[in-house]
């Protein structure tokens, strides 16, 4: 029941394995994408000016079921998500095959900015921020969820060829301080012994 995919990234061999077709599993997926969704809401209801946002974001979509749950919570906003690992998705008005580092020179600016697992799966994630902030307004809120580099499920020789990075907090802290945003990152549990971790980050310049 699971898919395998063989294919190449940034000329690198890489090996993607999507348990989608299994429907327990798919469940549980999708159970812990809307938690992710959930927490993001309830950050954005403590957001100065968060009310007079309109516009979402989702890097790294895959399919639309993050955007499709935000888009629940919030009607009126525009939400589009974009991707451009796979040939999985089916790509629509919304759901845009385009490169991640040219979302900055691409896409008009975004209020709120999502990144579920997929910061890990940049090549380069100094270049990646680079376009995040130039496609992010003032004020803004910035989600990323990623394994936490400090345990076994964090490093890419034991979870996913297509991982490119280990993150840790401080890393995240860092990084994210150094690109303009104020940041609070928590450790949640996904699954035991797979602990990740979610930054909540608003950009301040």
């Amino acid at each position: 029941m699971t898919k395998r995919y063989e294919a190449e990234m940034f000329g690198l061999p890489i090996i993607m394995r999507h348990d989608y077709e299994d429907a327990e599993i798919l469940a549980k997926i999708n159970s812990y994408r809307n938690r992710s969704i959930d927490s993001l809401d309830k950050f954005l209801t403590n957001v100065p000016g968060s009310e007079n946002f309109s516009s979402f974001l989702d890097i790294g979509a895959g399919d639309t079921h993050d955007m499709e749950h935000f888009k629940s919570l919030h009607p009126h906003y525009d939400v589009k998500g974009i991707d451009f690992f796979l040939e999985d998705w089916e790509y629509t008005d919304d759901l845009i095959k385009m490169d991640w580092y040219k979302i900055g020179q691409s896409l008009p600016q975004k209020d709120v900015i999502y990144i579920n697992h997929s910061l890990e799966h940049s090549a380069n994630i100094y270049k990646l921020m680079e376009a995040v902030v130039k496609c992010h307004t003032k004020g803004g809120v910035l989600f990323i969820a990623v394994p936490d580099g400090n345990s076994p499920f964090g490093y890419s020789i034991t979870s996913s060829t297509t991982h490119f990075s280990v993150l840790t907090e401080g890393f995240l802290n860092t990084t994210l301080q150094r690109f303009g945003y104020n940041v609070a990152v928590e450790k949640r549990e996904f699954r035991e012994g797979s602990p990740e971790l979610w930054a909540f980050a608003i950009k301040q310049s």
